[in-house]
Order: C-alpha cells, then sequence, then structure tokens
C-alpha cells in the first residue's frame, strides 16, 4: 500500500510538472505567433548611387559595366535572404529608344545579401552593357537615354520555432533604371517597381529621394498568412490540450493520495 501511495503521488507531480512546462511552452507559441504577424512586412529600400564605369569604345561599339545600389530596411522580425533566381545572371538591362522601345544590351546580376531582423542592407544588382557602334553614335547624339534592367529576384524568410528552421520563398519581379547623360557623364539615382508600367523614372540631375519596396503578392501573403495560422493554432491547440489532461490528471492523483492519508505513514503507524 505503501509502494502504491507514493507512486501515486510520484506520478502526480510529474504530471503536474508536465502540465507547467506545456504551459510554457502555450505561452512561448502564443508569443511566437504574435511575433510573426503579420506574415511579411516589406522591405523599404532607397538609392544607395548608381554608376557606369569600365568604359571601353571600339569600332564594334562600346563595353561597359555598373552597378545600382538600393539601400533598404527590413522591418521584420525574422532574417531577410535576397538572391538573384538565375543561375547565371538575374535578368537583362536594357536601354530606352527615342520611340520609348527597349533594346537588351546587356545582363543583370544580383549578390546575394541577407537582411538581419530590423537590420539594414545593400541590394546591388551589377551591370555589363555591350553597346553596338551604331547605336552608341546615336545614344553620343541624343546625349541622355534611359537604362533599365528587368530582373527576378528570391526572396526568403529564415523563421525560427523551437530552434528548427521554417523557409518561406517568393520569387519577385523588379524593373529598376535610371537616367544617364553621356557627355557629362552623369548617372541618375535608381528607382525600382514592381513591373515596368510602375517604373517612374527620375532626371539624372534630380536630389529627390524616392522610396520602393519588395512586396509579397496578395496571394502568396495571404497563403503564407492561413499556413502559418494553421501551424501554430494547432500547434496551441494540441498544447492546450495536452496541458489541461495532464493538469487534471496530475490534481486527480495528489488529490486521491492526500484522501488516502498522505500515504504510507499512516499505514506503518
Amino acid at each position: 500500500m505503501a509502494t502504491k501511495a507514493i507512486e501515486r503521488r510520484a506520478c502526480g507531480v510529474a504530471l503536474l510538472t508536465t502540465c507547467l512546462l506545456l504551459c510554457a511552452l502555450f505561452g512561448y507559441t502564443a508569443f511566437a505567433l504574435a511575433k510573426y504577424s503579420p506574415v511579411y512586412t516589406s522591405i523599404r529600400c532607397k538609392s544607395g548611387g548608381s554608376k557606369m564605369e569600365g568604359v571601353h569604345v571600339s569600332l564594334h561599339g562600346i563595353t561597359t559595366g555598373g552597378y545600382a545600389v538600393k539601400d533598404c530596411f527590413n522591418p521584420n522580425p525574422y532574417p531577410m535572404v535576397l538572391r538573384q533566381a538565375g543561375e547565371d545572371f538575374a535578368g537583362e538591362v536594357y536601354i530606352e529608344n527615342m520611340r520609348h522601345e527597349l533594346k537588351s544590351v546587356g545582363v543583370a546580376r544580383i549578390p546575394e545579401v541577407r537582411f538581419e531582423p530590423m537590420g539594414r542592407g545593400n541590394l546591388t544588382a551589377l551591370l555589363e552593357l555591350n553597346v553596338g557602334a551604331w547605336q552608341a553614335v546615336k545614344l553620343l547624339v541624343r546625349n541622355r537615354f534611359n537604362a533599365i534592367a528587368q530582373f527576378k529576384v528570391i526572396a526568403e524568410a529564415h523563421y525560427s520555432f523551437l530552434g528548427a528552421l521554417i523557409l518561406i520563398m517568393q520569387e519577385q519581379n523588379q524593373a529598376c533604371g535610371f537616367e544617364v547623360k553621356m557627355r557629362q557623364k552623369q548617372v541618375g539615382n535608381v528607382v525600382c517597381a514592381s513591373n515596368l508600367e510602375d517604373l517612374v523614372i527620375q532626371d539624372s540631375g534630380s536630389t529627390e529621394v524616392v522610396e520602393d519596396t519588395l512586396d509579397m503578392s496578395p496571394e502568396y501573403y495571404i497563403s503564407e498568412t492561413a499556413k502559418k495560422n494553421r501551424v501554430f493554432g494547432g500547434a496551441l491547440a494540441v498544447v492546450f490540450l495536452l496541458a489541461v489532461v495532464t493538469g487534471a490528471s496530475g490534481v486527480w492523483l495528489v488529490r486521491r493520495h492526500r484522501a488516502a492519508g498522505g500515504g504510507g505513514a499512516r499505514d506503518l503507524g
């Protein structure tokens, strides 16, 4: 009898301890759900400068390189990683002619960049341009033209829960452009949009600071929000149920132990 009473008491205490741990896990899960709501807030970027350099002139035309930098802020409570979607390059670079038609003249590459939670970083597009001789002459005569890069990037959100990494990934389209004045060797600020129709390129002499965003598509946002709520909501329901069961069982065993007179002491007496 004494042995059974001791075992009953030990089991009740263990169940109550488990209940407390489950309550702590419930609170942690609820905190994580609140922390990751909303599931994504758009990364905000401003122009960090653009430049054309290493110009090589030949009978075949002009070969040059350059870069366009965006100073970006990640307002999310988790790290974000941006990288180009293609293996070799992220997209193509175009110049806009007098009829506002785009002619491909090169490629753009996007080095991978990681934004820490609530942190800043530079999103850089490396440009490689090869302009034919006749096209180069026309650009020199016009003096000013728009350079536009269309590319795809993969945005990765790195969630962490109980030591496990939860990865959310989406491919995003970007169109970025800036004005170039050939004879003055002047390059304007780079501005970006999710598509060409929304892209408004600034004059190269403008000092206006324009902020653009890296947005998640509405459909994907709804899908990922529902997925997050299912995962954390399901975890909360399971933990709550287990806490109730272990807590009720522990209380029942401890009460039964007390009702029996506190265990083996009375039996031995």
